[in-house]
């Protein structure tokens, strides 16, 4: 069990699990967990100790074109520049500290978007919290092919945050929703980061009844992308669900709601199934059962 961890694929097809507060000890965890879905229960989940590599709060981990997945930053002490790499070897795991590559700017809380499927494809750290817990203007790039990081282009983000939520969009740019700003207010602006002009506020914001945290952020196969649940600026959960579209025409994006979940959710998991449906688990009822969510065609809301 643990509270502010982060999960990422490996290429293999495990999950791995890092990070977080250990409940028993209200402590940054140092256990890595390692889930192989198709293996026999005796050995699904395979526990390892990694130490001060992995005992950080709020990291964020990406997976890299290759397989391997990255954890960067995190808060244990303080907030983290390390960036460390987890990789599958056979059916072991191998845990390196990158000591070539580090954040410039230590941080927790953040989001890690790689832009590409293409070999060595940069990855986005946006945002986040510093050493005096204020939201992070300033983006970076990691380069895996170099293993170095580099200051993203443009100006930094329009609105400096922290727990918001990142997603690639069909054209390889990333669209940054909710989270909280520098004053601690939850951001309802959309902007969406490209490397040729940095960080836009041309994405519009998020409706009224939309979830600004906590919510799941789920990639459909035709591009369209699933917004669910979430908390709204009150702090209540909602039960609200939009599609996001990206406008080829305009450049920015279209957001239109969708069915609403069977209950509110806020913290939950959304996975994308092989049939195309996404499933929804968790959230804040103990008995709230799970759900499937069917995409419209593409024409329909």
């Amino acid at each position: 069990p643990r509270r502010g961890g982060a999960t990422a694929a490996l290429g293999d097809g495990r999950v791995v699990i890092v990070g977080g507060i250990d409940p028993a000890t209200e402590a940054p965890s140092t256990m890595l967990e390692i889930v192989e879905p198709d293996a026999p229960p005796e050995r699904r989940v395979e526990t390892i100790d990694g130490g001060p590599l992995v005992s950080a709060i709020a990291p964020a981990l990406a997976t890299l074109s290759d397989g391997r997945v990255v954890a960067f930053g995190g808060r244990a002490a303080g907030p983290s520049a390390q960036l460390v790499e987890i990789s599958g070897v056979g059916a072991g795991i191998t845990l390196r500290p990158l000591t070539r590559a580090s954040l410039d700017v230590a941080r927790s809380h953040h989001t890690a978007t790689r832009l590409s499927d293409d070999l060595g494809a940069p990855v986005l750290v946006a945002g986040g919290l510093d050493a005096a817990n204020l939201a992070i203007a300033t983006a970076e790039l990691y380069k895996p092919l170099i293993e170095q990081t580099a200051p993203a282009p443009g100006a930094g983000m329009v609105v400096p945050r922290h727990d918001h939520r990142a997603v690639r969009l069909p054209d390889g740019t990333v669209l940054i929703a909710g989270g909280f700003d520098q004053a601690g207010n939850p951001v309802r602006q959309l902007e969406v980061f490209s490397l040729e002009q940095g960080f836009t506020a041309t994405a519009g914001e998020l409706p009224p009844t939309a979830g600004i945290t906590d919510q799941s952020i789920t990639p459909l196969p035709d591009g369209r992308i699933l917004f669910a649940g979430g908390r709204d600026a009150s702090g209540t959960a909602v039960d609200a669900a939009f599609i996001v579209r990206l406008d080829t025409l305009g450049g920015g994006v279209d957001v239109a709601i969708t069915d609403r979940l069977s209950t509110p959710r806020a913290g939950h998991q959304a996975t994308l199934l092989c049939d195309g449906t996404v499933m929804l688990v968790g959230g804040l009822a103990d008995d709230a059962p799970a759900e499937r969510y069917n995409p419209p065609a593409a024409g329909r809301r």
